[in-house]
């Protein structure tokens, strides 16, 4: 059986100045359920929490030069009772679990002589 005849991949592109981004696709939400769904509604209102108080100016009684510069990934493992207290602060301070966990090792830092 022969192959059939291929077209050059040229003459699937469009001309040269004339390409376009494909639209985006809509897709339907995904239903809220499984383990994992409470620690994704819990980081999507830390992130509208924090553009909200970028947008309105707001600002922490906190100095803000040790949250400056370029950002290091730092892994620990902390026990669900200590994580569930840290995520029902950051909620009902409406502050993120970063800004929390930043101000908090800055302070303990700083009495530490450091």
């Amino acid at each position: 059986m022969p192959r059939p005849k291929l077209s050059s991949l040229s003459s699937l592109m469009p001309a040269k100045g004339e390409a376009t981004r494909p639209e985006p696709v809509a897709r339907a939400p995904e239903p809220l359920s499984g383990p994992d769904t409470m620690q994704a509604i819990t980081q999507a209102g830390e992130h509208d929490s924090m553009q909200a108080s970028m947008q309105s100016g707001a600002r922490t009684s906190q100095p803000l030069g040790h949250k400056d510069g370029p950002r290091s990934a730092v892994s620990f493992r902390m026990t669900e009772g200590l994580q569930e207290r840290l995520r029902v602060y950051a909620f009902e301070n409406r502050r993120s679990k970063q800004d929390i966990l930043d101000d908090a090792l800055h302070e303990y830092l700083g009495r530490a002589g450091h």
